[in-house]
């Protein structure tokens, strides 16, 4: 990142300041602070510190908490997860550091259609305030509480943009989402006590508040984000290695029992054989093929019904959806253009992202919600197209197919806006971008590994 000559220390120093005032104060009595409390504020100030001297290892620790964190309660507050603490205290180091080496901000051309869907998004929640369904003070409460949360995302993408640069960082930051997803999968075994507490039908759902659907959603985000990596190294240990991590993930995401997850995974690994890797496509034809053979009576079961969407009986679980989503439709002719603004439906009353997103924020939260995701596919694919380095191109080739996984996963589920999906997202569109803005020739200028200058005009939108 571009870096004006000298340091300013006052912000830092400014800081520290506070810091030692608040625990002098606290130390000698002056402020009434338990000692968990103060045991707390003490770890946060030596994440700020190491975070604010190295961003990255705030960056890796978010990364590795989100997979793994569940959900509490603290001084009469709920649905509280790891993360809540580490962000703040990650983006204050992130500012800090801003102002105190007065660094430039990344370009992204993801700017304008964030600014539209969160004033849509604003717009939605006030007019609903005042005219709609959240006229009540807690409703009105949490209606903001979710929507700084989905500003929360961007800020996340953000963060990680400006924060990475070079391949060795961007590689890093790779290993840990997929030893996060790893994490994650291994620990949602052990809570669950893995094959035998789900042989009989019990579901595995991931840390303490977790609903099975979302945790298979980014379980299959992770492996098939790591499946583009390994296969792009194209060597034996790689190959090795990619059907270890398959496996490791697999299984959990399996007893899970989300029928959108098994779906989600089939298509992303599908994605992911189409549009780089054919070699893979007989393998995995194969190997879904024999899978219910090594599946339980309980799962085959299961899973036997995803065909009955479309026939006659469809499951239980989906005539309620079909019916919620036309309850949601009916809703929209009472506010068609802003909506019924942010969590006007109850968490889980609407298990599809799409319609979610046309019943809070109408047509114009909808439409800026597709542009939102358009920009993200066009940039991933112009970075498959130019990215030169296998690891950087085969992070890019997972995150589109896992892309299309979330895409199809969300069909019946609000997967791009629930906490441990959207967060794992947007950070993932976060490394994209970084990868997109340092690794990848842009049309007009030269390109250095090459020693030639790119001018194909169809591809000049792009790099805006």
């Amino acid at each position: 990142m571009p870096r004006k000559p000298g340091t300013n220390i006052a912000i830092p120093f400014v800081m520290v300041c506070l810091m030692a005032s608040f625990y002098g104060a606290a130390i000698g009595g002056y402020l009434d602070y338990s000692a968990n409390s103060l045991a707390f504020f003490v770890l946060g100030t030596i994440t700020y510190v190491l975070s604010f001297v190295y961003l990255q290892f705030g960056v890796v620790m978010l990364v590795l908490i989100i997979g793994i964190s569940p959900e509490f309660e603290m001084g009469g507050v709920g649905n509280l997860r790891y993360e809540d603490f580490l962000v703040p205290i990650v983006f204050l180091s992130w500012v800090t550091r801003l102002v105190a080496r007065r660094t430039e901000l990344q370009p992204v051309n993801l700017k304008t259609p964030c600014l539209v869907y969160c004033f849509v998004a604003l717009l939605s929640t006030l007019r609903s305030s005042v005219y709609g369904p959240l006229s009540s003070q807690e409703g009105i409460d949490e209606s903001f509480l979710y929507f700084f949360k989905q500003v929360e995302y961007f800020v996340l993408l953000a963060l990680v943009l400006n924060t990475f640069q070079t391949r060795r960082d961007l590689v890093v930051l790779i290993a840990s989402i997929l030893v996060a997803t790893v994490a994650a999968a291994v620990m949602g075994l052990t809570m669950s006590a893995g094959f035998g507490a789900t042989t009989e039908g019990t579901r595995l759902g991931g840390p303490a508040g977790e609903t099975g659907n979302i945790f298979g959603a980014y379980l299959v985000f992770g492996l098939v984000v790591g499946a583009g990596v390994l296969l792009n190294l194209r060597r034996i240990i790689a190959n090795v290695a990619l059907v270890a991590y398959i496996f490791i993930i697999g299984v959990p995401v399996l007893l899970t029992f989300s029928r959108a997850s098994l779906i989600a995974l089939a298509s992303g690994l599908f994605t992911l054989g189409v549009l780089s890797h054919r070699r893979i496509l007989p393998f995995l034809v194969a190997g879904f093929l024999v899978l219910p053979y090594f599946l339980t009576e309980a799962m085959v079961e299961r899973y036997s019904t995803i065909a009955d969407v479309v026939g006659e009986s469809p499951p239980s679980s989906w005539q309620h959806k079909t019916i919620m989503w036309g309850r949601a439709a009916e809703t929209l002719l009472e506010s068609p253009l802003l909506g019924q603004g942010i969590h006007a439906v109850p968490m889980g009353g609407l298990d599809n992202e799409f319609v979610k997103q046309l019943s809070e924020m109408g047509l114009l939260g909808f439409l800026a919600f597709l542009w939102l995701l358009w920009v993200i596919l066009k940039t991933t694919w112009y970075t498959i197209l130019h990215c030169k380095d296998p690891v950087l191109r085969g992070y890019a080739h997972g995150f589109l197919a896992g892309f299309v996984a979330l895409l199809l996963h969300g069909i019946s589920a609000t997967t791009l806006t629930s906490i441990r999906t959207a967060e794992a997202f947007f950070i993932a569109t976060g490394l994209l971008y970084a990868i997109y803005n340092h690794h990848v020739p842009k049309p007009g200028h030269q390109d250095l590994t090459l020693g030639v200058r790119t001018h194909d005009p169809g591809e000049r939108a792009l790099s805006r």
